[in-house]
């Protein structure tokens, strides 16, 4: 992990704000996955849901359809005109077929143990309708359609739609526990989404501090520090810093500017070393100078004062 730091401190600041980009881009699309899966699995059970809807509500209207033959045969029985009798016929038929296809639907279902046994009292009340009801009917005798009615026929639709309840509470139970399923895993999603958000925005809160505290203000404060002293004449300073970087290349050069500067100082030293000396020996010089100037001015006043000697001796022998 320290290796990583190392190598990533190591890079110029444009490819560690284009990595940085990358990691919190990773995270967030982390967290679009994470919720993205919790509202995959819910639709996946609301699916469920909907085709168990649709299940119970085929199921009803094969309750809808026991009561429609039952009600279509009592006017059957009842009516005189033949006509209704027809009528009331192709109702019957038509209503027990689409009770079978109604019931092959519900086959594909997994309550097939519960169509089964729809299957096995269906089936015999139909056939009691077509093979005994009808024909009662049509001969006349509407006293022994009306008992088989009353009794074969009640007691088979009473199992029947005994059946399809326990069919229908079985599914209205399923579906409860599927919705008390999702709401479960849309809070566990929502608890995990918000925990790994949490997470990471900790994790950038150590990480800015980490990277704010240990890079950009320690390399400033090495500047600072470096530009203090150089203010104060102290040229021994520099900055180690063997990051290659922006900063890195800033304490460089700070660290060149502090050399430059030395070594600008040293040439000036020795220069004026040089000229120092030069002017000494100038003074020196000068001084030697002076000094014949004095002898010969003295030699001269000398000179002077012999000829003026001179020349009073020889005005006084003049005038002797």
């Amino acid at each position: 992990m320290i290796g990583f730091f190392q190598n990533f401190l190591s890079l110029s600041l444009k490819k560690k704000l284009f990595i940085a980009y990358i990691i919190m881009s990773l995270f967030f699309l982390s967290i679009i996955a994470l919720m993205y899966s919790g509202m995959t699995s819910a639709r996946h059970s609301i699916g469920q849901i909907n085709d168990r809807n649709k299940n119970i509500q085929t199921v009803t209207m094969l309750k809808t359809n026991i009561h429609g033959i039952r009600a279509a045969f009592l006017r059957f029985v009842i009516d005189d005109d033949r006509e209704v009798w027809d009528a009331q016929e192709d109702v019957i038929n038509k209503l027990v077929e689409e009770t079978k296809t109604q019931i092959r639907l519900i086959k594909e279902t997994k309550y097939k143990d519960k169509v089964l046994e729809i299957e096995e009292t269906f089936y015999p009340f139909a056939d009691t309708i077509v093979k005994e009801l009808i024909p009662a009917v049509r001969e006349g005798n509407k006293k022994l359609a009306l008992n088989i009615l009353s009794t074969v026929q009640a007691k088979r639709s009473r199992v029947f739609i005994t059946a399809i309840d326990s069919m229908i509470e079985a599914m209205e139970e399923e579906n409860t526990k599927e919705m008390q399923l999702i709401d479960s895993e849309n809070k566990k999603t929502i608890i995990r989404s918000l925990s790994f958000t949490l997470a990471i925005f900790l994790f950038m809160i150590i990480f800015s501090y980490w990277f704010i505290s240990n890079y950009i203000v320690k390399v400033l404060n090495k500047v600072t520090e470096t530009a203090q002293l150089v203010s104060k004449g102290d040229l021994r300073v520099n900055i180690e810093l063997n990051i290659n970087d922006e900063f890195g290349r800033l304490a460089r050069d700070v660290n060149n500017i502090v050399a430059t500067i030395k070594q600008a100082l040293s040439d000036i030293s020795q220069k004026t070393f040089v000229l120092l000396k030069d002017v000494t020996s100038m003074s020196f010089a000068g001084q030697e100078v002076c000094h014949r100037i004095d002898k010969d001015l003295e030699m001269t006043t000398s000179a002077a004062t012999a000829t003026e000697q001179m020349s009073a001796t020889a005005l006084d022998i003049s005038k002797n």
